[in-house]
């Protein structure tokens, strides 16, 4: 937006410099009060951007032809400055958008995974003989009494039922009905 500003106060300054002397000798005064100083000149330039006003410059450029290059010039390099301008605010809103999309699944690992090591930690502790499996029955039970808060892990990663509990246990258990607790997690 600075540079806009800059690029703006430029033009106004050629304006003022190259125009107004040739609009207050040949054409209206109110052409000619439209680049008396840099700042009307700004403003100018600025609303005729806009299209919020409707001055003719065509005679201008009609009598002096070199002042073609002078519109061309602002309007090419307003226009420019705008569309810059506007693809950097793009640019830095997709880059907060990656960022906020990067750190959402951070977060989201970090919370699984603590979630996971909370469910782990329910495992271990029902698995008093240290076999590294449980019974079916045991991880139902657990599941029920919410024995070391199982039931609640288990919640937080997804299983919400005791159908879902033992649809899990059927798939993964051995012959003997034991679930090993790595295929568990």
């Amino acid at each position: 937006a600075v540079f806009l500003l800059f690029i703006l106060f430029l033009w106004a300054i050629v304006a003022v410099e190259t125009l107004h002397p040739l609009l207050s000798s040949s054409h209206a005064s109110d052409d000619a009060l439209a680049f008396e100083d840099v700042w009307k000149a700004a403003v100018t330039i600025l609303l005729q951007m806009g299209g919020w006003i409707q001055e003719d410059f065509g005679d201008v450029v009609l009598d002096a032809p070199w002042t073609a290059a002078i519109f061309f010039g602002i309007l090419v390099s307003m226009s420019f400055g705008v569309m810059i301008t506007l693809v950097l605010i793009v640019e830095c809103y997709t880059r907060a958008c990656e960022q906020d999309q990067q750190q959402k699944w951070e977060d989201e690992n970090a919370q699984s995974d603590a979630h996971l090591h909370q469910l782990a930690a329910a495992c271990s502790n029902l698995d008093t003989m240290r076999r590294g499996s449980l019974q079916m029955a045991d991880l139902i039970g657990a599941y029920q009494g919410d024995v070391a808060g199982f039931r609640s892990s288990l919640a937080t990663m997804g299983i919400e039922s005791r159908e879902q509990l033992e649809t899990i246990c059927v798939v993964l258990a051995a012959p003997t009905g034991q679930v090993g607790i790595s295929e568990f997690l």
